[in-house]
């Protein structure tokens, strides 16, 4: 009796070890499943860009920060003055949302014009296919009469997780 209770009990562990194992395993792969970016289709460009836009436009720092790619994705924001947010400093994605709310601050709005879906660029890990923009608006703030910009940008999508802008510069005609 004794020796068949021991069989038991070793196949009931093993069996449970088993799903224990499943699932864990199962979980740690649909998470590494959903961190994998995936070319990006035009509609989930175009609804990250005016997103973004409407967001700026609210002041509305939380969903900003949101929309923009973490480090290490996050490439950089540009723009040229007023405000001009260029080279060290347009990579610095610690200040970004800060920049966003003092632009706020004095005003600024942006109403996009155009937009042109410019395909997918396949790349390497760690950042993966990405879809790439393009964009024409006006800005227009305290310090700013309305003026026409034109920029560019790139798009992270990633299934099942939030789609992220890791790269945006625009600059005047």
């Amino acid at each position: 009796m004794r020796m068949m209770m021991a069989a038991v009990w070793s196949t009931f562990s093993a069996a449970v070890l088993l799903v224990l194992s499943s699932a864990v395993l199962g979980v740690t792969s649909a998470r590494a499943g959903d961190a994998q970016p995936k070319p990006c289709a035009a509609v989930e460009v175009t609804t990250l860009v005016h997103a973004f836009i409407t967001a700026f436009n609210r002041g509305d720092g939380r969903t900003l920060d949101r929309l923009f790619a973490k480090e290490p994705i996050f490439r950089w924001f540009s723009t040229t003055d007023p405000g001009a947010r260029l080279r060290a400093a347009a990579t610095n994605r610690a200040t970004l949302v800060s920049y966003f709310a003092t632009r706020h601050k004095r005003g600024e709005r942006l109403h996009l014009r155009s937009l042109k879906i410019n395909g997918n660029t396949i790349a390497a890990a760690p950042l993966g296919p990405y879809g790439n923009f393009e964009y024409e608006l006006t800005r227009q703030s305290n310090d700013l009469a309305a003026i026409r910009y034109n920029g560019k940008g790139a798009a992270r999508c990633v299934p099942s997780n939030r789609d992220v802008i890791f790269v945006w510069s625009m600059s005047h005609d």
